[in-house]
């Protein structure tokens, strides 16, 4: 058998024609992501989320998920599984309207001098810490709250997932005297539903933890034992504090547990919060990675942007100017420069950058970074 030679002309007819079809199917995709979302009972017990409608009779191929897509009419509905939790817009604060009803500005830290000198300077480690190392995401952390605080951004710091609470207290050392504390776990009484076995929060252990740096118990607007599934999705508006401004995701570690744990961080977070979902990518629990992912593209609030990846965090924010800042920040700091990274790698002379959710974001290597040198950088970034 001989194979017919292909001429340069039809060749670079070819290569236009591949190139045209291309950009054609991204504008027809992006068209398709844009379209409004519904919900509707497929009469089986689960539930289909209406992402795209047919036009043309074309039919987005670059949609296809773990999950069915199925199409009914013009239209194009992917199916959740029956154990996932989805909100409705209505019940869904943040997919209404954008929350700037921040918490009372102020300068003034709810901890001490004192005591946040004492806990960055080696005081955390005394708290036992989860899966993940706290390193460089903790002066990271610093940082950016200051850059929220500078543009008006003041709100509630919580944590779902709290475990003995070592990062609680990273989140909780950047909170000022007008801003309200929230913690979540199933704590030591409920770890029989702990069904991935991703934690073993201990409710003594973290009241401990709080009072190594000056806060009990009343100190917290709320501590929440239980289920994150239990918790409301207009929390902030039911249990009487203002929306998100900071908030640790690190409950559940199942697909359902995460896209039911991001629609609660997302629908009551403030405009400019930030979002952040431990082990990302982790090859224990790959359930988050794909929790996210259909977060993203199923889940009621349409904006969310990735701007870091570090340590097994994924830093997410609902507003995209503030995106643009939090990255540039970032990126421009001198502290954090030599462990920053902007490009995944490169490709026939081509820097490709690092992309998620139609977002450029940063990775971070913290590898070569030495425990002291990180406590120097953290005490020097606190305000």
């Amino acid at each position: 058998m001989v194979t017919p030679a292909i001429c340069p002309e039809n060749s670079k007819w070819l290569m236009l024609f591949g190139t045209t079809m291309l950009l054609l199917a991204s504008m027809v995709h992006q068209h398709l992501i844009m379209t409004a979302y519904h919900v509707y009972d497929n009469g089986d017990g689960g539930r289909d989320v209406l992402t795209a409608t047919k036009k043309n009779n074309i039919i987005d191929r670059t949609m296809s998920t773990s999950y069915s897509a199925i199409q009914k009419g013009n239209s194009i509905f992917r199916r959740l599984p029956t154990d996932f939790r989805l909100s409705s817009r209505e019940e869904c604060p943040a997919a209404q309207k954008k929350l700037i009803s921040y918490a009372p500005a102020s300068n003034r830290s709810k901890i001490t001098p004192r005591n946040q000198k004492k806990f960055v300077m080696g005081g955390y480690t005394k708290i036992k810490r989860g899966s993940g190392d706290n390193k460089l995401l903790l002066p990271i952390t610093m940082k950016l709250s200051k850059e929220q605080h500078e543009h008006g951004i003041y709100g509630t710091v919580a944590e779902l997932g709290v475990h003995h609470g070592q990062f609680t207290g990273a989140l909780f050392m950047t909170a000022r005297e007008s801003e309200k504390l929230i913690a979540a776990d199933l704590f030591e009484e409920l770890q029989y539903q702990n069904v991935d076995v991703s934690g073993n929060g201990d409710r003594k252990a973290f009241v401990r933890g709080l009072a190594s740096y000056g806060l009990n118990e009343t100190d917290l607007h709320l501590i929440h034992t239980g289920s994150t599934e239990d918790l409301p999705f207009d929390w902030h508006q039911q249990n009487d504090f203002e929306p998100f401004r900071l908030i640790s995701v690190d409950a559940g570690h199942t697909a359902a547990l995460t896209f039911n744990d991001l629609e609660v961080a997302f629908c009551n977070a403030a405009k400019g919060a930030i979002v952040m979902l431990d082990d990302f990518f982790h090859n224990l629990w790959p359930g988050v990675t794909e929790g996210f992912h259909q977060f993203a593209s199923m889940g009621p609030v349409a904006e969310v942007y990735p701007f870091l990846r570090c340590e097994g965090k994924n830093f997410i924010t609902n507003d995209k100017s503030m995106h643009q800042h939090y990255y540039k920040i970032l990126i421009s700091e001198p502290k954090f420069k030599p462990f920053l990274r902007a490009y995944a790698h490169q490709t026939r002379g081509t820097s490709v950058k690092y992309q998620m959710n139609g977002v450029e974001y940063l990775y971070c290597d913290s590898r070569k970074l030495e425990r002291e040198k990180m406590h120097l950088m953290w005490k020097s970034l606190v305000y």
